[in-house]
């Protein structure tokens, strides 16, 4: 046997409409309690009426002359400049001064419907402050009750205000909304008479600055001769031009002068045979000519040295020749450097004379640029001044236009009515509402107590606590108030047979229907039947089902094995001096001695017999094995009636001994604790627990008699009498046990 599962219940659909039907009454009292206490509020709550005017705002200003642009130009430059502006527009619209309008407009400012009159102590401290604080007292208390918005994708503001009475609400919504559009008209006014003044101011310092540089540039005209800047910038020009070629000119005079110059000096230096011929011709022909003649009589006087000797007249008369020949030369050179030189200095004075007249014509010519520059700077600031002063002069003059043709971009577009129905208290939505918390509220508690109640409630909690069938469903057994005591507990016992048609009797059938296809898989003679706890209904079961066994034709047995507390000889009306007790105590005693016969057909009965001191021990001994072999030998079922689990071990002593174990729990009484208790006690002793069975089930839980199946006289509705009806019953019964007995002997068969 597996051992039980102790993992917290599921929950399912079924599960919570299960609840809800357990429940039902208190979910509809709290619902019920719920929208009538707010329908009494909502009595007690006097009605408001929202009033709500429109407004248009418009991107820009209407424009009544189109060359004239507005003073005050409204931001349209982008989607969040816009939507700044129109979060402006709100706060405007809520402010005192809006308030102060609508307040003097409407002469409300002593008016109770709107400022409740105050306690004496209130009024007291009217008194005490000063008449402007409490008009921006006031003004401040009615602007916190406008609401302003903007309608969503739209250029329109919504202006509402609130009040029990539904005409000054249109008429303070109206006079707010035309009070802003008046002050947004008179802001712009104050704004252009304030901005035309400032104008003014300005287009006078503008007028000096302008007139100034007027001055300046007429002055400095007359001092630089202006007008004929332009022709001696032309003449300059020229000269400049004229000069530079000369200096040019002498430049290049000064650099060939200077080459002449130096190759004297080097033909002075050399003498007058390290002239080359090329150079001698450049520097002078006649050099030249006393070169060649140097040579020829050099020649000369090295040809008579090697002839005749040293003092030879030849050799003399060529010297001497050769000597005036080279004085002629010196002379020539140098007469030669002082003519270059002299040409040279004269070269260099005439470059430094055309640098003199080019560099007076360049300081000229810049001082005429400069003279030129300054008086375009002059002119600048002129036009500039100018042109300042016509923007100014310009905007002056429109200002004046706009002020005595102001537009106003905003519109009054739909005016407040008076409204008909309040807007609160919505007693629709708000009783929809009440009920549906009520009815949250009511599910809630449901649920709360549901979890708070650990008692097994049905079927699905019984099988979901112990993971095992839930073989059976026991109605309450109503018992007279007529019938106390024995004779009460006798009529709910006897029940089953003494109404065999009634819903106990058929759910009685049901649970010997469930046994007989557990015995078809396997071997089920003997049945203990317990409990958790006393008082759960364990005996009415026992009985009940050894009458349905009985009644189907099957030999059963009832044996009475609670000796704490037995009561079957009463109810059966049997020998209460023998029975099992008897059996076990004494070994001379038979089986037959203490099987009695009762009233039911096909039922025999072992009492408890008198009550021993030690029923544990007595239970415990071979006598009780030798007892079930023989009633197996003799009956088709044998039951046993069991003391609790919880209470005695009486039926822990006996559990692993018989085929199977029923446990009965009593249903909204027996915890589910203790039947987890209980399973758990048979389970360590191997029991074969087969299932449990629901008893004292309210009928309310078994919608499908709750029609009147049974009660309404199904059977007589086709014409059956009492009698016949109850033989075909029973004729079912037997053909089903039948069928159930040769179904579990051929499968005993296969299985051998």
């Amino acid at each position: 046997m597996d051992k039980p599962f102790d993992a917290p219940e599921g929950f399912s659909a079924d599960r919570f409409f299960a609840i809800l039907r357990r429940w039902w009454w208190l979910v509809v009292t709290i619902v019920c309690v719920t929208i009538g206490v707010s329908y009494a509020i909502l009595d007690r709550v006097s009605p408001r009426y929202r009033a709500t005017a429109t407004v248009v705002v418009s991107p820009k200003s209407p424009r009544v002359i189109a060359d004239i642009q507005e003073f005050v130009e409204l931001p349209g430059g982008s989607r969040r400049d816009f939507r700044a502006y129109v979060e402006t527009q709100l706060g405007i619209i809520k402010s005192q001064r809006v308030s102060e309008i609508v307040l003097d407009e409407l002469n409300l400012w002593d008016d109770e419907r709107l400022f409740k009159s105050a306690e004496p102590k209130e009024k007291g401290l009217e008194e005490a402050v000063s008449a402007t604080e409490l008009r921006l007292k006031r003004a401040n208390l009615l602007s916190k009750r406008i609401k302003a918005r903007r309608v969503p994708d739209s250029l329109t503001l919504e202006i509402q205000f609130e009040h029990s009475d539904p005409v000054l609400a249109a008429q303070v919504s109206n006079s707010v909304a035309a009070a802003y559009v008046s002050q947004n008209l008179d802001l712009k006014r104050e704004v252009l008479s304030e901005a035309r003044v400032d104008l003014k101011k300005l287009l006078v310092k503008r007028k000096i600055s302008k007139e100034a540089a007027e001055t300046s540039a007429r002055i400095f005209e007359k001092e630089q001769d202006i007008t004929a800047v332009g022709t001696r910038r032309k003449e300059v020009a020229g000269e400049r031009s004229f000069y530079n070629e000369k200096v040019l000119e002498a430049t290049s005079k000064v650099v060939r002068t200077e080459a002449e110059l130096a190759e004297i000096k080097m033909t002075k230096r050399k003498g007058l045979f390290g002239v080359g011929g090329g150079a001698a011709n450049a520097i002078n022909p006649v050099l030249s000519e006393l070169k060649v003649q140097a040579i020829k009589f050099h020649n000369e006087v090295s040809e008579y040295r090697l002839i005749y000797g040293k003092n030879h007249n030849k050799l003399i008369g060529a010297k001497a020749r050769l000597s005036h020949v080279l004085s002629a030369a010196s002379k020539e050179i140098k007469g030669l450097y002082r003519n270059a030189k002299a040409r040279h200095e004269a070269a260099v004075m005439e470059k430094e004379k055309f640098d003199l007249q080019f560099e007076s014509a360049r300081k000229e010519d810049e001082a005429l640029s400069s003279a030129v520059e300054e008086y375009k700077k002059l002119q600048k600031e002129l036009n500039e001044q100018t042109a300042l002063y016509d923007r100014i002069r310009k905007r002056y003059e429109e200002t004046i236009i706009t002020t005595s043709l102001a537009a106003n971009n905003l519109r009054l577009l739909d005016y407040a009515l008076v409204p008909e129905k309040p807007y609160w208290p919505r007693r629709g939505p708000i009783m929809l509402g009440s009920a549906f918390l009520g009815l949250l509220f009511g599910i809630g508690m449901a649920m709360l107590l549901e979890r708070a109640d650990t008692t097994i409630r049905d079927k699905t909690h019984a099988e979901a606590i112990l993971k095992i069938p839930c073989l059976g469903l026991v109605p309450t057994i109503p018992i007279p108030s007529s019938q106390p005591g024995l004779e009460g507990i006798q009529e709910r016992d006897l029940y089953v047979h003494a109404h065999p048609l009634s819903e106990p009797a058929e759910h009685a059938r049901t649970l010997r229907t469930n046994l007989l296809f557990l015995s078809a898989e396997r071997q089920l003679k003997t049945l203990l039947v317990t409990s958790p706890l006393p008082e759960e209904g364990k005996t009415t079961i026992a009985i009940q089902t050894c009458i349905a066994l009985a009644s189907a034709g099957g030999r059963t047995i009832l044996v009475e094995a609670d000796m704490r507390r037995p009561r079957l000889a009463e109810t059966l009306s049997l020998k209460a001096n023998i029975g099992l007790s008897t059996f076990l105590a004494n070994r001379e005693t038979e089986i037959q001695d203490i099987i009695q016969a009762s009233a039911i057909p096909n039922l025999d009965v072992i009492p408890c017999g008198l009550i021993p001191p030690n029923p544990a021990e007595l239970l415990n001994s071979l006598r009780l094995n030798q007892l079930i072999v023989k009633l197996q030998e003799k009956y088709d079922m044998i039951i046993v009636d069991s003391p609790p689990i919880n209470a005695v071990s009486d039926a822990l002593v006996m559990a692993s001994r018989v085929d199977g174990v029923l446990l009965v729990a009593k249903a909204k009484q027996t915890t589910s604790e203790a039947v987890k208790s209980a399973y758990r006690a048979l389970h360590d002793v191997d029991a074969p627990v087969i299932g449990t069975v629901l008893n004292d089930l309210q009928k309310g839980y078994f919608g499908y008699y709750r029609k009147g199946y049974y009660r309404k006289g199904y059977y007589r509705k086709g014409g059956y009498h009492r009698q016949e009806t109850l033989d075909a019953v029973e004729a079912a019964r037997e053909k089903e046990l039948a069928s159930v007995d040769d179904g579990s002997d051929s499968s005993n068969q296969k299985a051998g």
